[in-house]
């Protein structure tokens, strides 16, 4: 009897585990579940979509301590739906893992895109109501969209985790630095 009931427990805990339903599009969950853009997610390791980059000079999102920057180079990764062609890509990595993604797009785009992500992710936040400048938020990942660049719009994914390592490396690289002022 008692193999019966620790079979029959072991039955139902398996059943639940595969049958967690993916996360609601529209909600924050689904934000977490992506956690990235198309095939460049947060915290993988960078190995998964080497063949798709090429290391970057670009200066765009600063000097981060640790930090290599890389640009995509699939076209199709470039293109969202038929209405945004994004511009560049750029992908920053710290200790093999994706940890920064972001995206530039043609001005104007950024309105097209910010209903994207809204359908995708929810309502965001604007901690300013004459700025365009949106937020969305999941456990893991924080994501900007900026739609107040001269030239251009651009949106920013980080790896919340991996993003609280870099600044830890900052501060750490800033106090052994304080000897040499």
């Amino acid at each position: 009897m008692k193999k019966l009931m620790l079979f029959f427990c072991c039955f139902l805990l398996a059943i639940s585990a595969f049958s967690q339903k993916p996360a609601k599009i529209g909600t924050s969950k689904y934000l977490e579940e992506k956690r990235g853009f198309k095939n460049i997610r947060l915290g993988s390791e960078v190995a998964s979509i080497l063949d798709d980059l090429r290391e970057s000079k670009d200066t765009t999102l600063g000097i981060m301590p640790g930090v290599k920057f890389y640009e995509v180079v699939n076209s199709e990764t470039l293109k969202v739906g038929s209405n945004i062609e994004i511009k560049k890509i750029i992908v920053g990595v710290f200790d093999a893992k994706i940890a920064i993604v972001s995206g530039y797009l043609k001005k104007g785009d950024g309105l097209i895109m910010k209903e994207t992500f809204t359908q995708a992710y929810g309502n965001s936040t604007q901690t300013n109501q004459f700025m365009d400048k949106f937020t969305w938020y999941s456990k893991g990942v924080f994501l900007v969209l900026d739609n107040e660049g001269l030239r251009e719009d651009s949106f920013l994914m980080v790896d919340r985790d991996l993003n609280d390592r870099i600044d830890e490396l900052g501060k750490e690289r800033a106090k052994k630095s304080v000897s040499d002022i």
